[in-house]
Formats: C-alpha cells, sequence, structure tokens
C-alpha cells in the first residue's frame, strides 16, 4: 500500500534512515496493511503531531523517543533471554528511574503514542477498545481508566461516550497525569 500523506510519509522515512531494524519490520507490516488503516494513521498524525506542536515538541523527538523505546526493549528482552530476569525487577526502582522520572517518562509517552499504529499489537488493542466503547456507547455511566499513560485510550473515550459518562484516570506517574491532561485539554479545549 502506497503511502499518501507528508508527515506520515516524513516519519516513516526518518525512522528508515535511522533504524534498518525497524525498516524491516514495518516494511513488513505496512504491506499488510488497507488503505482505512493509512487514513486513521494519517488522521491519527496529523492529530498527534498538532498536539506536539502545542506543547513544543518536535516531531523529531517523537521518532527519536520510539526508536529508544524500541531499543530498550530489545535491550531489555537480550538482558532476559540472558539472566531470565529484566533489567529491572524491583518495583521501587521501577518507580525511581522510569515512573519518577520526568525525562525518561515523557519520552517512553511520547515514543509508546506512535506505536498506536506502528506495532501490530498495539494498534489491535487500540482497535478493540475504539469498537468496544462504540458498541457499550449509552450503556456506560462511567469510566475508569488505570495508566493512562500517554492520554491517547482516554481520549478516545472521552471523544466516543456520551458527554454524561464521568471519566476518571489514575497512574503512578505524575508526569503521565500531566501528558494526559494536556492531550485532553488540547483536544477538548479544556472543556472536560
Amino acid at each position: 500500500m502506497k503511502v499518501t500523506n507528508i508527515i506520515l510519509e516524513e516519519m516513516i522515512e526518518k525512522i528508515y534512515r535511522k533504524s534498518p531494524l525497524q525498516k524491516k519490520k514495518l516494511s513488513q507490516y505496512f504491506e499488510n496493511q488497507d488503505r482505512q488503516y493509512f487514513n486513521l494513521f494519517s488522521q491519527f498524525l496529523k492529530d498527534y503531531n498538532g498536539y506536539l506542536e502545542s506543547q513544543n515538541i518536535d516531531i523529531k523527538y517523537a521518532i527519536d523517543a520510539y526508536l529508544k523505546m524500541c531499543g530498550d526493549m530489545v535491550k531489555s528482552q537480550i538482558y532476559f533471554l540472558k539472566t531470565d530476569k529484566y533489567p529491572i525487577v524491583d518495583a521501587k526502582e521501577a518507580y525511581d528511574k522510569v515512573y519518577n522520572d520526568k525525562d525518561e517518562i515523557k519520552s517512553y509517552m511520547i515514543g509508546l503514542a506512535l506505536s498506536q499504529f506502528l506495532w501490530k499489537t498495539h494498534y489491535e488493542m487500540f482497535s478493540h477498545l475504539k469498537n468496544s466503547i462504540r458498541k457499550l456507547n449509552g450503556q456506560i455511566s462511567s469510566y475508569l481508566e488505570i495508566g493512562p499513560g500517554h492520554g491517547l485510550f482516554l481520549k478516545e473515550a472521552i471523544q466516543t461516550l456520551d458527554n454524561k459518562v464521568i471519566f476518571t484516570a489514575v497512574d503512578i506517574s505524575q508526569t503521565s497525569i500531566e501528558i494526559t491532561q494536556s492531550i485532553i485539554n488540547h483536544f477538548f479545549n479544556d472543556t472536560v
């Protein structure tokens, strides 16, 4: 499938140049996607790039954050294969080194947001959420999201569900809550 969105084309090209491994994986993944996927991805990138610009974050930062996240995950997998445990096994250490480290969690959340369309599993999870809340719209009076991370699932729920729904989000990372709040404020003009 040929990509026709300029922002999408530029982002993919930058990822390809910086990571031959990602180029191989993404090329194969994109071959199996239809026009609807690329239309949704293009709209997501347009919206997300607008959000990033409102936060004075360049798309290059988002690409680097995505590639860092991918690299960190590969390193963790290799470490696990060698030692039978992950590099961080203690909750306090995870909190200190990741969730409470403003720069680390910001990078992770910004990169993770791109994975919603770049990783098959994340795209399927996101699609499942969208389909589920559409089916249940009108039957939900409150919505709790634990660990909203980048805020995009919560954004989708707010956008889809009845405006009478009470939304609550909790996370152990203050930075994650701030990112989620900024996403919601950006897309809903401080009305939520």
